[in-house]
């Protein structure tokens, strides 16, 4: 699976190929089921915190951060059911995979 560079733009062709590798199944689901509904968007790693610089506050390499946990937690927000808390919750526990 080739992993979109920060900056990329997420076609909803590209996040279905992500879902799978991520086996975000219920997220495949709801793509396959209503494509038109979904725009693309920019991947922007971490949000919160420059991804190389979150590497260096845990310890952890930066791109097992940013492709592990940030990308998989933001198709979670890009494809969860809105105002959806419990989803959301989810979304936020893929992060500590």
């Amino acid at each position: 699976m080739e992993f979109p560079a920060i900056g990329d733009t997420i076609t909803t062709a590209k996040a279905l190929g992500l879902c799978r590798h991520f086996k975000l199944k219920y997220l495949i689901e709801r793509i396959e089921g209503s494509p038109h509904r979904y725009n693309s968007w920019t991947f922007d790693g971490c949000s919160l915190l420059h991804d190389k610089m979150m590497g260096l506050i845990t310890g952890c390499n930066w791109q097992d951060i940013t492709y592990k946990c940030c990308l998989p937690h933001d198709l979670c927000y890009a494809y969860g059911e809105p105002g959806n808390d419990i989803e959301r919750e989810r979304g936020d526990l893929t992060v500590l995979q």
